[in-house]
């Protein structure tokens, strides 16, 4: 065979084309993928729940029986005479600090401030989350943060370790262990006896879960022809977005932080029999220098082409029978990688956008807890404007990657901004101010959603198979940095004051705004095959003219579906 006539991205996805882009065996494959992604969706956006900040104050002292709500007008008074005043919180007190009155042998009748060690909470929301049972207020108040951090740190470090495993031993094994690992670990972090314990797992949650994306978004783009990729990556979505909306179901019934998190974790060990009933990506196998796994792969296209009632000949095989030394090798393709001035802009505008919607994403989900309203509804909005979201998407192939992209960050970072005006303007008491405050951040969430689910696609394109999953890792490695930066933003870029609670909305904001016109450069890859070599992906950015404006061009999808 000539090396002219080697794998390239147009071979696998005429070939897949003709066995059908999106058929039973795709149909059946991406269904059995994606079923863990609803139970993992509860078990990331519970953080929310979890962690909420129930009101407090500082406990009564020598009343052992204490608490958050009124016992009695006796006891409204002892609450009111123990409060310490301070005019910079907008409830014009201090929730840490507690009045302590002069007792009868005191020489005199002065009141002294003491801080307190001992505090009550408002368990109407929630009966009890890890602030409650820890007592992360006041001085401790940063442990929580600390621990929303482990979380998204762990997927940091989980993310670069599946992203090298998934490209050297295959999507399909990376996914499934990840999942076994994250019920593991989920169901161990219910039982944390103290803050240390479930920090430590909380981290390993996050290890667990950043291999779980990588390898299994990876193995469902690689499983269908160019035709349906926007498709299987907008489909997805819709799987996290049931798993994401129960969340605020299963928080209301549970109402304990324990038992949201044994929900989340528990199911997930039904994942065992996933083992024996999904395939490896048949385009890792292709690319594998191995031959043994390069026969597997033609041998599960065979397959592919029995169970969608498509015939694959002999010489679509023999296009497929690569020899080792025309395959470029994973670690060469690396670092060609990093030699390449075009691949390398390409991984960084997308892992700086990667970042920035990470941010935005993570930061408004955790800061629908702090909305004024009914928690439940708010994260439900938040939550369920996912759905128009991601549906903006399947405009995408006509629309191109570029376009979409750069409107839904500066839409979505605009929205956030405009909080500042209503926090300065409107009165506070009002309920149609609520509403507008509430329905900017959702907003905001539209924007940063489409633009997240767009991002990812992009990167799953952009990149070569030979590297796509080790430049996937190192994108959402960033990505994952932005979301550790997210409870930073939302739990301590505040201050009292008139416009204290819209400090990260307007970090946030701008962040969207600034990267999301640095897109700007990025090649449209939209109805373009995915590229296999560092040369097609170089490519891109010759052939983008033709891509994003002609669709009639010889980039045009090649792999409609043939009969």
């Amino acid at each position: 065979m000539k090396i002219s006539e080697r794998m390239d991205g147009e071979a696998i996805d005429r070939v897949i084309s003709k066995l059908g882009d999106f058929g039973k065996f795709q149909i059946r494959a991406y269904v059995l993928t994606c079923l863990p992604i609803v139970v993992i969706a509860l078990g990331v956006m519970n953080i929310v729940f979890i962690h909420y900040a129930l009101p407090f104050r500082c406990a009564l002292p020598d009343m052992p029986n204490d608490t958050y709500e009124s016992q009695g007008e006796w006891h409204d008074a002892m609450v009111n005479a123990s409060y310490v005043l301070d005019p910079l919180a907008l409830d014009g007190k201090d929730h840490c600090l507690l009045n302590i009155p002069p007792n009868s042998s005191s020489a005199t009748n002065v009141t002294s401030t003491e801080k307190c060690d001992r505090w009550v909470f408002d368990r109407s929301m929630m009966a009890e989350t890890v602030q409650s049972e820890f007592n992360f207020v006041c001085e401790k108040r940063p442990r929580e943060t600390v621990a929303q951090i482990a979380s998204t740190g762990g997927e940091l470090v989980g993310g670069i370790f599946a992203g090298y495993f998934a490209d050297r031993f295959g999507r399909k094994p990376v996914f499934l262990i990840s999942i076994i690992l994250d019920a593991i670990f989920g169901t161990a972090a219910a039982f944390a006896p103290e803050h240390h314990s479930f920090a430590f797992l909380r981290f390993m949650i996050g290890f667990s879960i950043g291999g779980t994306f990588g390898a299994g978004f990876t193995l469902i783009m690689e499983m269908v022809g160019s035709s349906k990729r926007m498709l299987a990556g907008v489909l997805v979505e819709y799987f996290w977005i049931v798993g994401a909306m129960s969340t605020a179901g299963f928080a209301y019934l549970a109402t304990n932080w324990r038992h949201l998190l044994l929900v989340s974790s528990v199911p997930l060990f039904g994942i065992i029999p996933f083992f024996w009933l999904i395939d490896e990506s048949p385009r890792w196998l292709l690319a594998s220098n191995d031959k043994k796994k390069r026969n597997e792969g033609k041998k599960l296209l065979e397959r592919m082409a029995e169970v969608n009632g498509r015939h694959l000949s002999e010489k679509d095989l023999e296009v497929l029978d690569v020899q080792g030394d025309e395959v470029e090798k994973r670690e060469e393709g690396l670092l060609r990688m990093f030699k390449s001035p075009k691949l390398l802009l390409s991984l960084f505008i997308v892992t700086l956008n990667w970042f920035s919607v990470s941010i935005m994403y993570g930061g408004l989900s955790l800061n629908s807890g702090k909305l004024p309203g009914n928690v439940y509804v708010n994260f439900l909005l938040i939550s369920a404007v996912e759905i128009p979201a991601y549906t903006l998407l399947f405009t995408i192939d006509k629309l191109g990657r570029k376009g979409p992209h750069i409107t839904y960050m500066v839409v979505g970072g605009l929205s956030l901004l405009c909080t500042v005006p209503v926090d300065l303007y409107a009165p506070h008491d009002a309920p149609s101010t609520r509403w507008v405050y509430v329905g900017l951040n959702v907003v905001g969430k539209l924007g940063v959603t489409a633009a997240y689910g767009l991002i990812v696609i992009w990167a799953a394109e952009v990149f070569p198979t030979v590297t796509r999953s080790s430049m996937f890792a190192i994108s959402g490695f960033f990505g994952r940095c932005g979301a550790m930066l997210a409870p930073v933003i939302v739990n301590e870029a505040r201050f009292e004051g008139p416009v204290g609670d819209s400090i990260p909305l307007v970090i946030m904001g701008i962040i969207s705004v600034t990267t999301g016109l640095l897109a700007l450069v990025l090649p449209d890859t939209a109805n373009v095959p995915l590229p296999e070599t560092i040369e097609d992906a170089e490519n891109l950015y010759s052939k983008r003219s033709q891509s994003s404006g002609d669709n009639s061009s010889k980039w045009r999808p090649i792999c409609q579906d043939t009969q």
